[in-house]
C-alpha cells in the first residue's frame, strides 16, 4: 500500500532534523571554516546529494541551527521571566535550564560560540547569531536589575554580572568538547548564583 502524503512529509522531517543533528555535531567537532557538505553527508549517513535536496550550502544549514536557537533561546528567556516567585528564583530557573541543556547538547552550545566568534559569516548570518547571542544575557541582565531593586542580588554593574554567568556557561561547552577530553565537574546552579546573591 502506497504511503500518504502525511507519512511522506513525515519521513522528510525526519530526514531533514537527521541532516541538522549530524550538522551540530560536525561543525562542534570541526568548527564551521572547515566543515565541508560530505562531513556532514557523512555523519548523516546520508549522500551529497540528499544533504543539498535539503540545504543549499552549508551556510544555509548553520543559519538553519542559528535559527532554531534563536527560536529556543526566546521561548526560554519568555518561560524565565513568566515564573514564579521573585527575581532570584527566576534567574536560578533559568541558569537550571542552561546548564541542564548545556549537559544534554554541549555541541549545540560550541555550535553558537563559534556563530559569534567567527570572521568567515556573511554579514547576514553574524548579525543572526549577534542578536540570538544577546538575547539570554540581556534577559539575566533584566533579572538581576530586578534583583538588586529588592535586594537580593548584590550591587554591582548588571551587564557585568550577566556577562560574568553567561560566560561560565559557555566556558563549560568549550572545556567539555576538548579534543583532550579534560575533566568537566559541572557546577551547581547555586555554586554560580554565588556571584550574584547579596
Amino acid at each position: 500500500m502506497p504511503r500518504t502524503e502525511a507519512e511522506n512529509q513525515r519521513i522528510r522531517d525526519e530526514r531533514r532534523e537527521q541532516i541538522l543533528q549530524a550538522a551540530i555535531q560536525v561543525f562542534a567537532r570541526q568548527g564551521y571554516a572547515a566543515t565541508k557538505i560530505a562531513d556532514i553527508a557523512d555523519a548523516a549517513h546520508s549522500s551529497h546529494g540528499l544533504v543539498y535536496h535539503y540545504f543549499e550550502s552549508k551556510e544555509v544549514i548553520f543559519m538553519t541551527l542559528i535559527e532554531q536557537a534563536e527560536r529556543d533561546a526566546q521561548q526560554t528567556a519568555a518561560a524565565a521571566l513568566a515564573q514564579p516567585g521573585d527575581a532570584l528564583d527566576r534567574i536560578t530557573w533559568l541558569v537550571t535550564r542552561m546548564l541542564q541543556g548545556l549537559q544534554r547538547r554541549p555541541e549545540l552550545y560550541m555550535v553558537m560560540v563559534q556563530s559569534f566568534a567567527s570572521e568567515t559569516f556573511t554579514p547576514e548570518l553574524r548579525k543572526l547569531a549577534t542578536s540570538q547571542a544577546e538575547l539570554i544575557p540581556a534577559t539575566l541582565r533584566r533579572l538581576i536589575q530586578d534583583g538588586q531593586a529588592s535586594g537580593r542580588i548584590a550591587p554591582g554593574d548588571p551587564d557585568e554580572l550577566a556577562t560574568a554567568i553567561f560566560c561560565c556557561i559557555q566556558g563549560l561547552a568549550v572545556n567539555v568538547l576538548s579534543p583532550d577530553g579534560l575533566p568537566v565537574t559541572f557546577p551547581s546552579p547555586a555554586t554560580l548564583l554565588r556571584l550574584l546573591k547579596a
